[in-house]
């Protein structure tokens, strides 16, 4: 969620590109679908140097090898159907984690976090190469105390967890794809919009149902595969796995510090710790629906109403995202001159907020012509719109690129915006890995600065959509009007963001029947939780929310809280989409660190700042 829907990975990820909301995701997902906690923003550093995941046989057990220079990988073999004992296929759950500071064997070792960054389709391995370290050093552990391991992996239908989902023939064909349903404009934003993203997701989704990609020897297809219940099933796998690792060591030791993940008697079941952002709190209260035994420790951050997107509704997620934008005029505001869209002319917020609907009207009615290093381009309201709503998941770090920009164009300078858009408008060159890194970006607290950004995966987009549209109701009954009423319900929250928004479930609108999971392979509900089925050595869940979360509203976190006893809610008074490591709070991550050491939950009614400010 986060993100909701993944916030990079999805469709096609690109923060600039346009062509795909930025989903919930957490941080990069919507290859997803269009991430949703953070930005999908190319960093300049390093490449990290390449992992042939071939190489790893799929086992039933987890044999970890060295990776990616300082971590190790697995892949888990799980069936394919939990539900089905008589089918015979199998996937092989790709996992990636960051070591403790200690041996497995230490007396200080706590056990093992997993985390999900969200989407759907939101790369857990990704995120744990990316922040993993920070999470582990600067936010979970508790030196010479508690020592933690960080696990991510990839869920079914994501990157590297295999079979993968790849419904085109070549990444061209996709990124082809992707630029024609773009250059149409956002949903809504003319009077043919609606007709031709309507013809080109039915080719889409045709496209899938003709694909051999993901189909077994019985005819089974992975699509049919990829639920989040079946998700939430290889979850407890991972962790008795994970369990089952730390029995094989040859050590006494029964410490109070790692009785979640060394239980002191053996038939005790293995418990799940784990942090979710965005979609990832849907996966996460999913999780402790369905298996409430098995609940650990568990935070979900960013949360998804699950009722809504069940239904595959998502007309939940934009309530506060005005509030986003109302927090940018403030902050800038009182920023004064350090904020470049605050001029001399500037005396109120009203000052600021006319300014921007003075600029995103123009260019509405008159997109700017641009000529810039040999190259004609344009700068459209949509183009605009895009980066002011991406950069709202991680304020923090884009919101000066934001004002930047703003002010530029309303001086007719659009250079500041098309080093974005030049590289990730245009398609790729099939030779080319990643597009073009921005100059100078700042790069995210607890992240790994010498990497650049994740960039999307082949097939990130396919999975992405089986996943939301398998997970949620069909919409192949919908008719044209019944979009229209549903973009006025999004555009009524946001008008920025609705837009956008809406080409979310509409990618369900054609999604075939044939592709979508068997009825006891979708989770609807309850999604509930009560104390009396917990593990004696269990938490009650932890619910983060943001007051101005431009894709989660605090609502959610407060609605979803009511329905598991004994859980508790954490306030971060701040912008953004999910309180995770984007939005850095001391407060937050000092709760945070608690819970996981030893299961403390904030007092009731708890508020906590952030740290910084984007104008710092």
């Amino acid at each position: 969620m986060a993100a909701f829907v993944m916030l990079a990975y999805l469709l096609s990820t690109l923060l600039f590109q346009g062509m795909v909301p930025i989903l919930l995701l957490s941080a990069w997902s919507l290859a997803g679908l269009a991430n949703a906690r953070k930005p999908n923003l190319p960093l300049q550093g390093l490449e990290i140097s390449g992992f042939d995941w071939s190489k790893i046989e799929p086992s039933a057990n987890l044999q970890w090898t060295s990776c990616y220079e300082s971590y190790e990988c697995a892949r888990l073999l799980v069936p394919l159907d939990w539900t089905n004992s008589s089918n015979p296929n199998f996937a092989a759950v790709a996992l990636t984690r960051v070591p403790a500071v200690v041996p497995r064997n230490d007396s200080t070792f706590a056990g093992s976090i997993l985390i999900n960054p969200g989407g759907p389709g939101g790369s857990g391995i990704d995120e744990v190469i990316w922040s993993g370290y920070g999470v582990r050093d600067e936010i979970v552990d508790n030196p010479g105390k508690q020592h933690w391991e960080i696990v991510g992996w990839d869920p079914r239908g994501v990157h590297h967890t295999t079979p993968g989902l790849t419904c085109f023939g070549s990444d061209w064909d996709r990124q082809i794809w992707q630029y024609r349903d773009w250059a149409v404009g956002q949903l809504g934003s003319n009077d043919h919009a609606l007709d031709i993203k309507w013809a080109t997701h039915e080719s889409l989704a045709n496209l899938c149902a003709e694909s051999k990609i993901g189909k077994f020897e019985d005819d089974a297809n992975m699509h049919q595969f990829v639920s989040t219940a079946l998700t939430a099933r290889d979850m407890v796998a991972i962790v008795d796995a994970l369990q089952a690792e730390q029995k094989s060591l040859s050590s006494s030791i029964q410490s109070a510090n790692h009785v979640l993940q060394q239980p002191v008697r053996p038939e005790k079941p293995a418990l799940l710790n784990y942090w979710g952002w965005s979609y990832g709190t849907y996966l996460g209260n999913t999780f402790a629906s369905m298996f409430p035994n098995r609940v650990g420790r568990i935070i979900l951050d960013g949360n998804v109403d699950p009722i809504d997107y069940t239904a595959t509704g998502w007309l939940s997620n934009l309530y506060d995202n005005n509030k986003n934008l109302h927090w940018f005029y403030y902050s800038c505001f009182h920023a004064g001159k350090k904020c470049a869209f605050f001029d001399s002319n500037t005396t109120s917020l009203s000052d600021l907020e006319k300014k921007m609907h003075t600029l995103l009207n123009r260019l509405r009615n008159n997109p700017l012509a641009v000529a810039h290093n040999g190259s004609a381009d344009l700068v459209t309201y949509d183009d605009m719109a895009n980066l002011i709503h991406g950069a709202a998941y991680a304020p923090r770090y884009f919101w000066p690129d934001v004002a930047q920009v703003a002010q530029d164009l309303l001086n007719n300078n659009g250079t500041s915006i098309i080093k974005y858009l030049k590289s990730l408008q245009i398609p790729q060159s099939p030779n080319t890995n990643t597009p073009t890194s921005p100059d100078d970006h700042k790069s995210l607290v607890l992240n790994n600065e010498t990497l650049p950004y994740p960039p999307d995966y082949s097939g990130g987009l396919e999975g992405a959509i089986s996943i939301l549209c398998g997970d949620g109701e069909s919409l192949n009954g919908l008719t044209k009007h019944d979009w229209k009423q549903r973009f006025s319900q999004l555009n009524n929250q946001s008008a920025i963001a609705g837009p956008f928004w809406a080409a979310i479930p509409f990618m369900c609108q054609h999604w075939p029947s044939s592709l979508r999971p068997a009825d006891q392979n979708r989770f609807k509900g309850p999604f509930q939780s009560r104390l009396a089925d917990y593990d004696e050595r269990a938490s009650p869940l932890l619910f983060i929310g943001n007051t101005a979360d431009p894709v989660t509203p605090l609502r959610n976190a407060i609605g979803n809280s009511r329905h598991h006893e004994g859980s508790r809610v954490l306030t971060q008074d701040s912008p953004g989409h999910c309180a995770g490591p984007v939005n850095p709070s001391t407060c937050t991550f000092e709760v945070i660190r608690s819970f996981f050491a030893n299961g403390t939950l904030p007092e009731i009614g708890k508020v906590c700042t952030i740290d910084g400010s984007p104008w710092d």
